[in-house]
């Protein structure tokens, strides 16, 4: 008897046991899932929602004005919390491909809540033709999930169906390959774009229509030759605010010197790519006391960025260019050339600069020199070495001599596409693992590259991938924990432990 009882009470205690770890497991569960989710909106629209009805007062008049139906559209929702210069690129890089592409059928269209002056005044001037809604509730933004004071850039096809979505910051260059993509349907990287605009000594350059930033009226390479020395200096910082001052003090000192010479007539021409803000150039060429003549690019400046690109040890954020009479191109030269008393613009490290992120290993800086891919991650499984290349939104697996032999991913929201690749790993079978930061998840591939599964993520800092695949996330809220993840078949729930 007294065994029986011993018996249901050693039962009833691993009952407990197992009910008490069963709590534990579904409490961590639940945390875990508020960890992936905890940016994630539900209510923010994804690949595969239907559009909403849009429409609302018109930015440029008292009119009320929709997205029209039926067509590929490009939405933009621009927040007054954003920075200057990435409203200024996001709306200039639309402007473009309007111009480009909107009589073929691409719509564009501006959702914005808040005061933007510097939008206001591109429309004021009609450097933005497309159409602009105002939204001072907040109410479209509503409609498209994007939070108060939050950004979205959006594409829905011909049938309604949202085929992009990201909240995060996203460039010039990413738009246009989105729209290659979903639109033209051709090949968002192809090189002979690249190659029509590059610089080369002896031949003509590139006319560009450029903004006067003082006058706000529109002009080109060309008109602004005539009237300068032919010299002209580019800005093609990322950062345009934060390094604004330093570039305008070491111009002035160069100038100064410059014009001590006699055979030096005319005033250089600062030239700042478009996603620079023209308030704030403005207001620091004020500051400094800078008079030269200086003009914002009316659109990308891709052959200047290219040379920072193919040989930034050389060429940083800062290009001059000398032309002739006839715009042929004399002279490409850093800034730090121009006079031996200015320090160089760029890196030390060719690969480095090309990167420039911090998660880069220097190393590997030897192993791809000058590689036309900017680098965030590396990994090496089977003599292959896998990049995350940030600004082409994809992985790329190169041989031993750092050559593409083939990609994964291309941008997009759908399932296999990628925006701004970060930390990848490989598994033990040759499984990829890739953090597409863009849109707030890790996707994981086949050792083929072919899409197999993903799960969103929140935060992180720290990533790893066991052999076992298994990824490991360390929490950026709680620096000491982390999280490892067995990523499930596709369109299954996470697990977590």
């Amino acid at each position: 008897m007294r065994q029986l009882i011993d018996s249901i009470q050693h039962h009833r205690l691993r009952a407990v046991v197992i009910v008490v770890l069963l709590l534990i497991n579904v409490v961590a569960l639940r945390g875990s899932l508020r960890f992936f989710n905890k940016i994630s909106d539900s209510a923010f629209l994804r690949y595969g929602d239907k559009m909403p009805r849009l429409s609302g007062r018109s930015l440029s008049g008292n009119k009320t004005i929709g997205v029209v139906e039926g067509r590929v559209n490009l939405i933009l929702y621009l927040s007054a919390s954003q920075s200057r210069s990435r409203t200024i690129e996001t709306a200039k890089s639309a402007e473009l491909l309007w111009r480009r592409n909107g009589k073929d059928g691409l719509g564009v269209t501006a959702i914005v809540r808040g005061d933007i002056s510097d939008l206001d005044s591109l429309v004021e001037h009609s450097l933005v033709s497309y159409d602009a809604i105002v939204d001072p509730t907040g109410d479209l933004g509503d409609k498209l999930g994007v939070a108060e004071n939050g950004n979205g850039v959006f594409l829905f096809g011909p049938d309604g169906r949202c085929r992009f979505s990201t909240r995060n910051p996203i460039k010039g260059e990413d738009l246009r390959q989105l729209v290659a993509v979903e639109f033209l349907r051709t090949d968002p990287l192809d090189k002979a774009i690249f190659k029509q605009a590059s610089i080369e000594k002896g031949h003509r350059f590139v006319d560009r229509s450029l903004l006067d930033v003082r006058s706000l009226r529109p002009t080109s390479i060309d008109q602004v030759r005539a009237k300068t020395s032919g010299l002209f200096v580019f800005f093609t910082a990322d950062c345009s605010i934060c390094s604004l001052p330093e570039y305008l003090k070491t111009f002035l000192e160069y100038e100064r010197k410059r014009k001590l010479h006699p055979n030096n007539d005319g005033d250089a021409a600062l030239v700042f790519d478009f996603n620079f803000s023209h308030t704030d150039v403005l207001e620091q060429m004020t500051k400094f006391g800078v008079s030269s003549p200086a003009y914002i690019a009316g659109e990308e400046l891709t052959e200047i960025n290219d040379l920072a690109l193919t040989d930034p040890s050389h060429f940083g954020q800062v290009v001059a260019v000398e032309l002739d009479r006839v715009g042929t191109v004399q002279g490409i030269l850093s800034l730090g050339e121009l006079d031996g008393s200015l320090p160089r613009t760029g890196g030390s490290d060719n690969k480095t600069a090309i990167a420039n992120l911090p998660s880069y290993d220097a190393e590997f800086g030897e192993m791809f020199p000058g590689a036309p891919f900017s680098i965030y991650d590396v990994s090496f499984y089977n003599g292959k070495y896998y990049v995350s290349d940030i600004k082409g939104n994809r992985v790329l697996v190169l041989n031993e001599h750092g050559e593409p032999e083939r990609e994964i991913g291309g941008i997009g929201s759908g399932p296999g596409r990628i925006l701004h690749p970060g930390y990848l790993g490989v598994a033990g079978d040759g499984t990829v693992y890739v953090q597409d930061g863009g849109n707030e998840r890790i996707e994981r591939f086949k050792p083929d590259g072919t899409f197999e599964a993903e799960f969103r993520t929140s935060l992180f800092e720290g990533f790893a991938v066991a052999p076992q695949n298994e990824v490991t996330l360390g929490n950026l809220k709680r620096a000491t924990s982390s999280l490892s993840i067995a990523l499930p078949a596709r369109n299954s729930a996470p697990s977590a432990s």
